[in-house]
């Protein structure tokens, strides 16, 4: 709109009455009519003023005549030492910029006036043609005033509007377009309400300081906004946020609880964001942010939510997956006892942490808590499993103990046990169907379990020949039978042995060779090392090993003082007394554990 040289009013002593544009700013508005009535500076057309019975903007408008229409055209702050008014919906003094200046060369080269959000600290770019705003000279670097550029031109010559500009991300001009308040509101992600100038600043100048790599000591708090660079990397980081929204917002809650040592404290594992979340943006504008942060709660967060919390809602709480072991034992209705075993056999998964005071906190997901109740449920404790597989309960066990049964939860011999529990498919796995009746002589597992004098490892190989089919099952075909029940043929168990221990490697482990000749795995150590009990490299060159015969061989030419003990029914001491011969190895010989000695040297005193 050109300059309107409106007819003489009583005492106005401008010549000259220029006429707002839309949007302009209201300080550049101010510089434009001092610069148009030959004043050089705001300061000195303020001292025009009379500011008698006004304020010196309200003096202002009434010379220039300005209707209340063209006022509103206006938008932003008042230069210094003028009243304080703000043009502006919801914004505060503190949004603008008072000093620094900043432009899009577009819009001076197509408009030639200052666009009142560019007064706004956190406006980085342009609306209308999606480009970054300047704030220096691309020649000089210099930082231009507001008066320098309404004249378009840097005091080193060069022109301010030269050059298309470097564009800007469509998600940062969207939020432009909320900073500087579009009048119909910006919806910024799916699930926000249409956002103000007042809720889209705030949001920046706290959630934009956020990211994966660092969290703001003093939230909302920011210097040097005024800085081009400060302000885009905070509108830039909150655009990336909002995108894609909760995915961004969601991986910086897990970045910032990777970050920091599990605690089961929500405020010191999403210290400053939490208390940002409910205290500093409470407005009900942000509860889509809140309702993010619960649903990452609920799936994402080990720890428990509960009363303590008193920022969240009682609803977020009460919907919390996580359960204590005793919250999860009332809930299933199994004892704590059975809980905690359940977590140690992987059967029930848990969260743990380490607490500073040497405590652990663990806790336990309502879902994974339904299904290990579900397997829990209607099984078998020792006894029962035992009567049910034809097993003596102690045969049991030894299956257990060689992984061939797989209890839901069997005693480790701590205090606090919970009793042995087997679920129904287990047992049933051990349930097998003969395959046919046969005319030859039968046995029972359990009768060669009990009578065939097997060796350690044998009852457990052999249940597993057993239940892989090796070994055929004789039977009517028709009754599932347990596993100590089923019927084999002799003469088919003693070749399978004969073939076992045939093909069974004839050396054995160090440790293996130490319970074989009943001495602890130092003591075999020490025998191998000094070359009593010669042990040689394993062919795959990790590990030594020893023959069976060698074991044989040490066990005919040596014999220990510990045994000689044992056979006479003296003590130690007194043997070693007795004893006319000189160990070959022993404390007092080469500080090994026990004393050893040749058998063709043994004789009493």
């Amino acid at each position: 709109m050109a300059d309107i040289d409106q007819p003489r009013v009583p005492g106005v002593s401008y010549a000259v009455r220029p006429r707002p544009y839309v949007g302009e700013s209201l300080a550049g508005f101010v510089l434009r009519v001092a610069q148009r009535n030959g004043y050089t500076t705001e300061s000195q057309l303020l001292t025009s003023l009379q500011r008698r019975r006004q304020p010196a903007f309200e003096e202002l408008c009434d010379r220039l005549s300005l209707s209340d229409t063209e006022r509103s055209r206006l938008f932003g702050t008042l230069p210094r030492r003028w009243d304080a008014d703000i043009m502006g919906v919801g914004l505060s003094a503190r949004d603008f910029n008072h000093e620094s200046v900043r432009w899009c060369p577009r819009c001076l080269d197509e408009k030639g006036f200052l666009d009142g959000r560019w007064d706004l600290k956190l406006v980085c770019a342009c609306v209308y043609h999606s480009i970054w705003l300047r704030e220096s000279c691309g020649r000089c670097g210099r930082r231009p005033t507001r008066a320098t550029v309404i004249t378009g031109h840097c005091e080193c010559g060069s022109p301010l509007a030269d050059g298309p500009g470097s564009p800007a991300p469509p998600q940062v001009v969207d939020l432009t377009h909320a900073l500087g308040g579009s009048p119909e509101g910006m919806r910024l992600t799916a699930g926000a309400p249409p956002a103000n100038a007042s809720v889209a600043n705030l949001l920046v100048r706290y959630l934009g300081q956020f990211s994966p790599q660092a969290r703001p000591s003093r939230p909302g708090q920011i210097s040097g906004l005024d800085r081009l660079a400060v302000a885009s990397a905070l509108v830039s980081g909150t655009a990336a946020l909002l995108k894609d929204w909760p995915t961004g917002f969601h991986s910086l809650l897990s970045a910032m609880q990777s970050t920091v040592a599990q605690s089961p404290s929500l405020r010191r594992s999403f210290s400053p964001l939490y208390q940002v979340l409910y205290v500093d943006l409470s407005d009900p504008w942000f509860q889509f942010m809140r309702d993010a942060f619960e649903d990452y709660l609920r799936e994402h967060w080990w720890g428990l939510v509960c009363k303590r919390n008193r920022l969240l809602p009682r609803q977020a709480v009460e919907a919390h997956p996580r359960l204590t072991t005793r919250q999860a034992a009332d809930t299933s209705g199994l004892t704590p006892a059975v809980i905690r075993h359940l977590v140690q056999a992987e059967l029930l998964p848990s969260a743990v942490a380490l607490l500073p005071s040497g405590r652990r906190a663990r806790t336990i997901g309502s879902e994974d808590l339904e299904h290990a109740t579900i397997a829990a449920a209607g099984g078998l404790n020792l006894g029962q499993a035992s009567e049910r597989l034809g097993l003596p309960e102690g045969r049991l066990r030894e299956l257990v103990a060689a992984n061939v049964v797989v209890p839901l939860i069997a005693k480790s011999g701590r205090q606090r046990q919970a009793a042995w529990v087997f679920s129904k498919a287990e047992v049933e796995r051990l349930t097998l169907t003969p395959n046919g009746t046969s005319s030859v002589t039968v046995i029972t597992f359990r009768q060669i379990l009990r009578y065939w004098h097997l060796r350690p490892p044998e009852p457990a190989a052999l249940a597993k020949a057993v239940l892989a089919g090796d070994l055929p099952v004789k039977g009517d075909g028709c009754t599932r039978v347990g596993l100590g029940n089923v019927l084999l043929s002799p003469l088919a168990v003693r070749d399978w042995l004969d073939s076992r221990r045939s093909t069974t490697e004839a050396t054995v482990s160090i440790n293996t060779a130490a319970k074989t000749l009943g001495v602890k795995q130092q003591v075999a150590y020490a025998l191998t090392r000094t070359g009593l009990l010669r042990a040689t490299v394993a062919h795959d060159g990790n590990h030594r090993v020893v023959a069976r015969t060698e074991i044989d061989r040490f066990r005919k030419a040596f014999v220990s003082l510990a045994e000689l003990a044992k056979h006479s029914g003296h003590l130690p001491r007194a043997i070693l007394k007795a004893l006319d011969a000189t160990p070959v190895c022993g404390p007092s010989i080469d500080g090994s554990r026990q004393y050893f000695y040749r058998r063709a040297d043994i004789h009493f005193r």
